[in-house]
């Protein structure tokens, strides 16, 4: 789980320092990530997909432009 947060903060940062340009303007780009690591009682793709969806929006009620983790 350590290892994927450092990842996608990485990931998250990298976005963060890459403005989009649009019609001459640059415009600022941020994301939000949720991360989740596979378990035992993940009995399917969708149980660890609902994990990290639960980690995600706890990142946009945080702040936004966060990382969070779901264990």
């Amino acid at each position: 789980l350590e290892a994927a947060q450092i990842l996608a903060e990485r990931l998250r940062a990298a976005v963060e320092r890459a403005p989009c340009p649009v019609t001459g303007t640059l415009i600022p780009v941020t994301i939000s990530i949720g991360v989740a690591v596979g378990e035992e009682a993940d009995a399917t793709l969708e149980a660890l997909m609902k994990r990290a969806d639960q980690a995600l929006y706890a990142a946009k009620r945080n702040g936004r432009n966060r990382v969070e983790t779901m264990s």
